[in-house]
């Protein structure tokens, strides 16, 4: 891409790099040459590397049908809910992608998670961050704000009908790093990174609304100086890897 489209961002923690390295560490501990992978609301692509999917058993689950339709990369999809599907222990790889913001019951989705990974098991979840200005937002905005948005700053006419992002968002007790952890310590697993990156949305404002994404700038910029930098507002999401003990 030339200049005149791709802006430096303000951080080097981006979507790209983040998910180069939440793969180099699932490729690194993960010990089973045919993994069996279990995606939690998988829909019709993937985020794991091409070359891990190719050689695994991959499940998917969701509670949309129409989702599920799209997923052609699966080896079985299973209309249901992650906060009650497991498979006892016999998973080496749970992968949750952008969807327990959208979950009433995190706590119950972890503990599923944890119910499927065998011992040595690997969790992956990555999620939007609570309290970023992009979480905050979306919190305290109603869902036909997010469809606005995606139909006119994302430019997606479909945003909206069914089957099709955003969802309903939840954000309930237990996605923040601090519960997170702690729920799963308790269900045995020991967390071995958690890395906070910035999504999409900067560019996407970036591409196709300037003033917005300066405004967007100045207001993290301005959050980020009044709270020294504790909360880190413009680092829109997170993952975190996990493995089950």
């Amino acid at each position: 891409m030339n200049g005149s489209t791709e802006k430096p961002l303000l951080y080097s923690r981006t979507l790209a790099r983040a998910f180069d390295l939440a793969n180099m560490m699932i490729e690194a501990n993960l010990s089973a040459e045919k993994p069996y992978i279990y995606e939690a609301g998988g829909g019709s692509r993937s985020a794991l590397p091409q070359a891990l999917l190719d050689r695994a058993r991959t499940v998917v689950v969701d509670i949309s049908q129409e989702q599920l339709e799209k997923c052609d990369y699966a080896d079985e999809t299973v209309l249901g809910s992650v906060e009650e599907w497991h498979d006892d222990g016999n998973v080496d790889l749970v992968s949750c992608i952008n969807v327990l913001e959208h979950v009433a019951d995190v706590e119950s989705s972890l503990r599923c998670f944890s119910k499927s990974l065998k011992p040595g098991g690997i969790l992956f979840v990555a999620s939007p961050r609570k309290n970023s200005l992009q979480g905050i937002v979306t919190r305290f905005s109603p869902h036909w704000f997010h469809v606005w948005y995606y139909r006119n700053i994302k430019g997606d006419p479909r945003a909206g009908t069914p089957g099709n992002a955003p969802f309903s968002v939840c954000f309930a007790h237990g996605i923040e790093k601090g519960p997170m952890t702690d729920i799963l310590r308790h269900e045995g697993l020991k967390i071995l990174c958690f890395f906070e990156y910035e999504g999409t949305h900067a560019r996407t404002l970036w591409r196709r609304k300037r003033p917005l994404y300066y405004a967007y700038r100045a207001v993290t910029a301005v959050a980020d100086f009044v709270t020294f930098g504790i909360f880190k507002f413009g680092l829109s999401d997170f993952w975190m890897v996990a493995r089950k003990m």
